[in-house]
């Protein structure tokens, strides 16, 4: 019964799982971009088939559902619809460990989302409620189409105006 309840704990200790309870989130240096030494980056299927990146990262890949798929070192796959997050180190004094960050922060399961707007990625061992679009939507009538503005009128220019 001991070395059962042993092999079992020792299976859940090689397990792996996020340690994290709360989101955590990082700044990123580009988006599309190729990675350079201390870097976090975002690779979309805009950027191609694969990062292009060399073996001295560590690289998840995030489906469409912003799950994670796959952890990597280099040169991952692009999903489409969906993205990765790559990461260096840089290892002077000082310099920006995302290499490790990416590797104590995200497991195959998390979420992670990206914000293009603040430059900021969020990884969550549950899905989370992210705004995904930076505009909004406002209705008003429009007075009038390329004429003479009176007052309290809106109206819509779609000419260039030229003074006589």
């Amino acid at each position: 019964l001991l070395g059962a309840l042993l092999s079992m704990a020792l299976l859940l200790c090689s397990a792996p799982m996020s340690v994290f309870a709360e989101p955590v989130s990082a700044a990123l240096n580009g988006i599309n971009k190729s990675r350079d030494t201390g870097e976090l980056v975002v690779f979309t299927d805009a950027y191609g088939d694969t990062t292009g990146t060399n073996w001295w990262g560590a690289e998840v890949t995030v489906g469409p559902d912003h799950r994670v798929t796959a952890l990597g070192s280099g040169n991952c796959d692009i999903p489409p619809g969906g993205f990765v997050l790559s990461g260096h180190d840089d290892e002077t004094e000082g310099g920006s460990m995302m290499k490790t960050w990416v590797r104590d922060h995200v497991q195959v399961g998390d979420y992670v989302y990206f914000d293009r707007r603040t430059m900021t990625v969020t990884v969550s061992n549950t899905p989370l409620a992210m705004e995904t679009s930076p505009f909004y939507e406002v209705s008003e009538t429009v007075d009038a189409v390329n004429a003479t503005r009176n007052e309290d009128m809106l109206l819509l220019e779609t000419e260039l105006a030229l003074f006589d």
